[in-house]
């Protein structure tokens, strides 16, 4: 954390933002975005402005092969000054995976900075040692050159080994020989982006030490005009509190930071010694702060969203949350991720079902799966680290990706979800699913049933695909299984027919549910059930390499569809020897993070369409884990 003591030591491009409430920013340009701004918004304070930052900014370039910094607790001095201490630091201390450089064109506009003097040169630091002062000073002085119109603030809030005036103003001195005239100097009161731009100025630059403007001339006083209450604790219920209280607290002239920041003590490292600070509380964290931002329609002013800080800034949705804010004024409708169907046009609501964006999940329940069950009958080997790739279900999903074994394996009694492992029974999928990524509580704590979902939203649709069958090779078994969706969804099942139906048919007939099936009996035989074969064809990467993922997308994306559903799979697929190459890793951490950017990415790029030649479904592993549902279901508001 940033105040107090220490803890415990990709290319941008035009985009669709969502504004925190989930509307959508049409052309985001993350290195660029300032630019974009209307001019009413350009001629606020930047005080006045939702800016997002990253904490521990300098953190992806930590030096293992230097001793720790001076700023370390003496303990870690004596125990983890080696090489192999300074690995288990880096597990906790390691805030940020993009260079300076890189957060920037990302969207970051304020650098969260600590500085030490060590040999007789200036190093950011944080128990390790990152990259020199001069060095990022580089990066930020290329990034403003190439983007005039952007504003950068740099706030160096900590600093270590220089308690002499002589030793600030040399730090002073290399960042006026750095930046030049785009350091823009004290004043009595914040610019504006307008101010700056007339000036050709672009960055601010803040200072926490025991000197004041008087003897430090071109640098902002931290204390004075960048307040930042430090949460400091593990805990998210206590970090959203804290963002409520700093929230609420007038700044009028001034700025202020909140920090979106999980902070482990040692008691935490100790309880999850084979974790790290992303897994166990960055990624958690990043998820909640976008949620609480994205609740309640937060404001901009002298009263609401100013600066915002978070680790590993490309985890979440959260450069576009933070800076769509800006955007309010000018953003499409309101995005309500339970009911986004009901506020579909009355022209989209007229529209096939698959001429429509739909979010939906891949393996969408392995969630559940089991351990101390056998494995199933489509695999002889799957671990588990492999093969669990939906945290959640999906109340905002509105595709079920689903693979079925029946009671003929011996192995179990009844209809079984699966993938390898064997996950929970058909009847508890129909009777509960796990709540929505949208909603920040344990999945055990909301449950509902698909039926009662679809009876208190009658204004939405969910297709379920039960696309792989296994040990359910009989007629008798099939329409067993065909008699539990219907005594389960009765008259909410929509059954086959010639055309895909609209949302405005199915709610003039008071259905909601379409349910495939890919078994080798067609619709005269099972006549509740589209055959996914026809209806529903999904083509599968089958890669580890997110570009030939990408490639696969293009291709799916220019097949005509007609009138049939169309699957793009957002899916990275591990392979043994992907496996072997990463054996303590998963396939969240490895694939699906990078995956579902690129994904996103891509889905922003070149403005996709829906129609008959265009986005319809849309799969991924962790829906939870990017902006993946708004940026599917997104498309149908543009």
């Amino acid at each position: 954390s940033r105040r107090s003591s220490s803890r415990a030591s990709e290319a941008a491009g035009a985009t669709a933002a969502a504004a925190p409430d989930g509307a959508v920013v049409p052309n985001f340009d993350p290195a660029n975005w300032m630019s974009q701004l209307p001019p009413a918004v350009a001629a606020m304070p930047l005080c006045q402005l939702a800016l997002p930052g990253s904490h521990d900014s300098f953190a992806s370039s930590f030096d293992l092969n230097r001793s720790l910094g001076p700023d370390s607790p003496e303990l870690l001095l004596a125990l983890l000054n080696n090489r192999l201490g300074r690995r288990l630091v880096l597990r906790w201390s390691k805030t940020q995976s993009l260079s300076l450089l890189r957060q920037l064109e990302s969207g970051i506009r304020y650098l969260d900075l600590r500085v030490a003097l060590i040999k007789g040169q200036f190093y950011l630091l944080h128990s390790l040692v990152a990259i020199s002062v001069p060095d990022a000073l580089d990066e930020v002085a290329t990034f403003v050159a190439a983007h005039p119109a952007e504003a950068v603030l740099l706030d160096f809030n900590h600093f270590y080994s220089m308690d002499s005036l002589s030793d600030m103003r040399a730090f002073q001195q290399l960042l006026i020989s750095k930046l030049g005239r785009r350091l823009s100097p004290p004043a009595s009161e914040v610019p504006s982006l307008a101010q700056l731009r007339s000036q050709n100025q672009s960055v601010l630059a803040f200072q926490a030490s025991q000197f004041d403007r008087s003897e430090l001339p071109a640098l902002w006083e931290s204390g004075t005009w960048m307040p930042s209450p430090w949460p400091n604790t593990t805990d998210i219920g206590e970090m959203v509190a804290a963002l409520d209280r700093t929230y609420s607290m007038p700044h009028g002239n001034h700025f202020l930071v909140l920090q979106a920041v999980l902070t482990p003590d040692a008691g935490f490292i100790l309880r999850h010694p084979l974790s790290s600070l992303r897994n166990s509380l960055s990624l958690p964290g990043n998820r909640a702060f976008v949620s609480w931002l994205r609740q309640g329609k937060k404001a901009l002013g002298c009263q609401g969203v100013n600066v915002a800080i978070t680790d590993f800034v490309e985890d979440s949705d959260f450069v576009q949350a933070v800076a769509g804010l800006n955007f309010h004024g000018c953003s499409a409708k309101s995005f309500n991720g339970t009911d986004w169907m009901s506020q579909l046009p009355e022209s989209a609501a007229q529209l096939p079902l698959c001429q429509l964006a739909l979010p939906g999940s891949h393996d969408s329940c392995t969630e559940f799966l089991d351990l101390h069950r056998c494995i199933g009958p489509d695999s002889p080997e799957a671990p588990r680290r492999y093969g669990e790739n939906s945290s959640r279900g999906g109340g905002a999903l509105f595709r079920q990706q689903l693979r079925i074994a029946g009671p003929a394996s011996r192995k179990f009694a009844g209809f079984r979800l699966l993938h390898s492992l064997i996950s929970i029974s058909l009847e508890e999928v129909l009777d509960q699913v796990g709540h929505s990524y949208l909603r920040s509580v344990p999945a055990a704590q909301a449950r509902f049933q698909i039926a009662d979902f679809v009876a208190a939203h009658p204004a939405e649709a969910v297709l379920l695909d039960f696309n792989h069958f296994y040990s359910m090779d009989s007629l008798s078994d099939m329409r067993a299984f065909q008699q539990l969706l219907i005594s389960k969804l009765g008259r909410r099942l929509s059954p086959p027919a010639s055309e895909v139906p609209s949302l405005a048919q199915l709610r003039s007939q008071n259905q909601s549910v379409l349910a495939f099936q890919a078994s080798q009996f067609d619709r005269s035989e099972l006549p509740a059930l589209w055959e996914s074969g026809t209806w529903m064809p999904s083509p599968w990467p089958n890669t580890t390499d997110i570009g030939e993922m990408v490639a696969a997308l293009d291709r799916t994306y220019s097949m005509p569809h007609g009138n049939h559903f169309l699957v793009l799979q957002a899916v990275l697929t591990p392979d043994a020897g992907f496996i072997l190459r990463h054996p303590l890793s998963s396939l969240r951490n490895s694939l699906s993070l990078p995956g579902n950017r690129a994904f996103v990415s891509w889905l922003r790029q070149g403005k996709k369409a829906l129609g008959c030649q265009g986005v319809n479904v849309a799969i991924t592993d962790f829906v939870e884990d990017s902006d993946f549902v708004q940026a599917v279901a997104g498309l149908n508001f543009q």
